[in-house]
C-alpha cells in the first residue's frame, strides 16, 4: 500500500508516473497446481465498516501475482505546473497492471460475508467491497481529485490511464487455471454474501466489485476533467488467462441482503472475469473544466495477447437498488481480449470538445468462457432489482470475445464517435454461451424459485440484457454528447471472423420499464462485433453503420438467441407471464441473432415481420410449431 503525495514546489517531480504492478520482472515460481500465490480465505460477520473519504473503499481483498496492491493519492497529489514541457502540458501516467513474465497462475480465494455485515462508503469512487484475483500485476490505483490544480493559473495537467498489464520480458505467462485437474482450485474465486447491507452514496462507488483478471488490471480512479487517453486491456506480450468465479448472493429466504448505490456509474453488483487485461475505471467529476481537446477511450487489448477465460456462475436472490445514471443493478461479464467497464462523469466539468470510444481489441485474440446468471428468490424476503437513473439497466450479462464491455459517458461534446467491434484479424475472438434464468425444477408449469421483479424508471434503461458477442463490442452509451458536430455510431468490427454464442434467457417473474426506449428484455447473439450504442437525446447523428466492414466479418456467424417466459404462481400475475413497458420506443422483448456485426443503435425500430405468439405451455406441439 502506497500513499502518494507530490511536492508542488518541486520541479524534479513535475512529471508524474504511477505503476501498480511489477515492472520488467520475471519469475519461474512454484508448480501451477500449488498456486503461484497462497490461498486467501476471508470471513466477515457481525461487523460494521464505514469510510467517508475520496477513493476510500470499505473492504478490499486482493490476491495478486505480478506485483501491485493499492496506490492511492490524496486530493492534492500530483499538483503539476505548466511550462515544464515544450507544449506546456504536463501528463500523469497511471498504469494499473504489471510488466510481468513467468506467472504460474493465481491461488484460490474463498470469501464469505454473513450474519449481519454492514459496509458503507460516502466518498467519490469509494466502492464498499472490492475483491480481486489478478495475474499479471495490478490492484487499485487512484490519483487525486485535484490532480490538475495549478494555483491561480488555468490547470494544465492531463492524466493517461491504463488498466491492464503488458509483458515485454520475453518470458510467457501460464494460465490462471491450468488443466481440468486443477480447475477447481487454481485461480478460482468462491464467494458468498448473505445477511448483508452494502451501500454507497457517491459517483463511481460500486456496492460490490468482484474481479478475476488475467493480463493485469483491476480498478483505476481519476478525475474526469484531466483525462486524455483511457485504455482497459493488456498492451500485449504473450498469454493472459482469467479465473473461475462462483458467487451466491442473498439465497437464504430467512435473511435480507441489500446492495444499493445512490449516484452515477455506481453498480450494486459488478462481477468480471477478464482475459487479456482490464477491469474498471471510475472517472469522477470535479469543479475543474475539461483540460483536453479530445478524449480517447479503448476497451480491449491493444497489443499481441491471447488466452481463454474460465466460467462465471452467479446466483442472485437479494435486493439490488440503484438511483444514479448508468448505474446498472447487476453487471456480469466474461470477456476475452481485454476490457471491462469505464464510467466517466463530466457533469460539473463542462464539455470535452471530442471523444472517441472503441470497444474491441486492436490486436491479438481472446476467447471468453460461458457465463450463467440465476435470479432466485423465495420466502418473505424474496429479492428484487430496481434502478431509477438514465441508462441504468436492471441486469446486464455479457459474454464477449475480442474485447469490450460497457462504457458510459456523462458529458457534452462537439463530436462523438462510438465504435463497437474488434479491429484485430488474428486468432480467435469468438464468444461462448450465456444463460440467464430462474432456479427451476420444472418449467411447464414453472416450479422453483424466482426473484420478485426487475424494474427500471429511467430513459434508455432496459430491464434485462443478455449479450454473447464474437468480434468485440458490448454497450456504449453517452448522455446527449453531440451539440452540432454530430455523432458517428458504428456497430460491427473490422477484424477477422468471429462467432457469437448461444443466448438462453428463461424468465418467470415481472419486468417493468417506465422510461423512453427502455426495453423489457434484450437477447443478442452477434458474430462480427457490435451490441448496443446510444448517443443520447438531442444528438445529431451524422452517420451510423450496423454491420462489419470486411469480408471476414461477413463470414462471422451468430447462434440461437432465445427468450422463454413462463407462468409463475409465485408472483401477482398469476398463471401468465407478465411484463410492462410504458415509454415511447420501449419494446417489450427484442431478440437478435446477427451474423456479420450489428445490434441496436439509438432509437430502436423493428421490422414489420415480428409477430408475437400466445401458446399453451401444456401443448408441446404448439410450442414446437411456434418456436421451431
Amino acid at each position: 500500500i502506497a500513499g502518494l503525495y507530490q511536492d508542488p514546489t518541486s520541479t524534479s517531480q513535475a512529471l508524474g508516473s504511477i505503476r501498480v504492478g511489477a515492472d520488467g520482472v520475471t519469475q519461474s515460481g512454484p508448480y501451477v497446481d500449488q498456486g503461484a500465490t497462497g490461498r486467501l480465505t476471508a470471513t466477515l460477520s457481525q461487523a460494521n465498516y464505514g469510510t467517508y473519504g475520496y477513493a476510500a473503499a470499505g473492504v478490499v481483498l486482493q490476491q495478486i501475482q505480478g506485483g501491485g496492491g493499492i496506490a492511492a493519492s490524496g486530493s492534492n497529489a500530483f499538483d503539476l505546473r505548466a511550462g515544464e514541457t515544450d507544449d506546456g502540458w504536463e501528463r500523469v501516467g497511471l498504469t494499473v497492471g504489471g510488466n510481468y513474465g513467468g506467472a504460474n497462475g493465481s491461488g484460490p480465494m474463498t470469501v464469505t460475508l454473513t450474519d449481519d455485515v454492514r459496509i458503507f462508503t460516502g466518498g467519490e469512487a469509494a466502492s464498499a467491497l472490492v475483491v480481486q484475483n489478478i495475474v499479471g500485476g495490478g490492484g487499485i490505483g487512484a490519483v487525486g481529485s485535484q490532480t490538475v490544480f495549478n494555483g491561480s493559473a488555468p490547470p494544465a495537467s492531463t492524466v493517461d490511464v491504463r488498466v491492464g498489464g503488458g509483458n515485454d520480458t520475453g518470458v510467457d505467462n501460464s494460465i490462471n487455471y491450468y488443466e481440468e485437474i486443477y480447475h477447481a482450485e487454481v485461480g478460482a474465486l468462491d464467494m458468498t454474501i448473505e445477511d448483508a447491507w452494502i451501500s454507497t452514496v457517491s459517483d463511481g462507488a460500486h456496492a460490490a466489485l468482484v474481479q478475476s483478471v488475467g493480463g493485469g488490471g483491476g480498478l483505476a480512479v481519476a478525475p474526469s476533467g484531466a483525462l486524455t487517453d483511457v485504455a482497459l486491456g493488456s498492451s500485449g506480450g504473450g498469454s493472459s488467462w482469467g479465473g473461475r468465479i462462483t458467487l451466491d448472493v442473498g439465497l437464504d429466504p430467512a435473511q435480507t441482503t441489500l446492495l444499493q448505490t445512490l449516484n452515477m456509474g455506481a453498480r450494486a453488483l459488478a462481477v468480471q472475469s477478464i482475459t487479456g487485461g482490464g477491469g474498471a475505471l471510475a472517472a469522477h467529476s470535479t469543479e475543474l473544466p475539461w483540460q483536453t481537446g479530445a478524449l480517447d477511450v479503448q476497451l480491449g487489448a491493444t497489443g499481441e495477447t491471447y488466452g481463454a477465460g474460465a466460467p462465471v456462475k452467479v446466483r442472485f436472490g437479494g435486493q439490488a437498488v440503484t438511483l444514479g445514471a448508468y448505474s446498472d443493478a447487476l453487471l456480469v461479464q466474461s470477456i476475452g481480449g481485454g476490457g471491462g467497464m469505464a464510467d466517466i462523469d463530466g457533469a460539473q466539468g463542462g464539455r470535452v470538445p471530442d471523444f472517441h470510444v472503441a470497444l474491441g481489441q486492436s490486436a491479438g485474440s481472446g476467447v471468453p468462457a460461458e457465463a450463467t446468471l440465476r435470479l432466485s428468490g423465495a420466502g418473505e424476503n424474496r429479492g428484487f432489482i430496481e434502478t431509477a437513473g438514465e441508462g441504468a439497466y436492471g441486469v446486464l450479462a455479457q459474454v464477449i470475445g475480442g474485447g469490450g464491455g460497457v462504457v458510459s459517458i456523462d458529458a457534452r461534446s462537439d463530436y462523438a464517435e462510438l465504435a463497437l467491434g474488434s479491429a484485430s484479424s488474428e486468432g480467435s475472438r469468438s464468444a461462448a454461451d450465456l444463460t440467464l434464468r430462474m432456479d427451476t425444477r420444472s418449467l411447464k408449469p414453472f416450479e422453483g424459485t424466482a426473484i420478485g421483479y426487475v424494474k427500471t424508471k429511467g430513459h434508455n434503461a432496459h430491464a434485462i440484457v443478455g449479450q454473447s458477442i464474437g468480434g468485440g463490442g458490448g454497450v456504449a452509451r453517452a448522455a446527449a454528447p453531440a451539440d452540432g458536430g454530430g455523432s458517428h455510431l458504428i456497430l460491427g468490427g473490422k477484424g477477422g471472423e468471429a462467432d457469437g454464442g448461444y443466448v438462453d434467457i428463461v424468465y418467470a417473474s415481472r419486468f417493468v420499464t417506465e422510461g423512453r426506449r427502455s426495453i423489457g428484455i434484450v437477447a443478442q447473439s452477434i458474430g462480427g462485433g457490435g451490441g448496443i450504442a446510444l448517443s443520447g437525446e438531442g444528438s445529431d447523428v451524422a452517420s451510423m453503420r450496423l454491420g462489419g466492414a470486411t469480408n471476414f466479418v461477413g463470414q462471422s456467424r451468430s447462434r440461437e438467441a432465445s427468450v422463454y417466459l413462463y407462468p409463475n404462481p409465485q408472483h401477482p400475475c398469476g398463471d401468465t407471464p407478465c411484463g410492462l413497458t410504458v415509454g415511447e420506443g420501449a419494446h417489450a422483448i427484442v431478440v437478435q441473432s446477427i451474423g456479420g456485426g450489428g445490434g441496436i443503435l439509438g432509437d430502436v425500430s423493428l421490422a414489420d415481420g415480428i409477430r408475437l405468439i400466445d401458446y399453451d405451455p401444456n401443448d408441446a406441439g404448439e410450442f414446437e410449431r411456434a418456436y421451431g
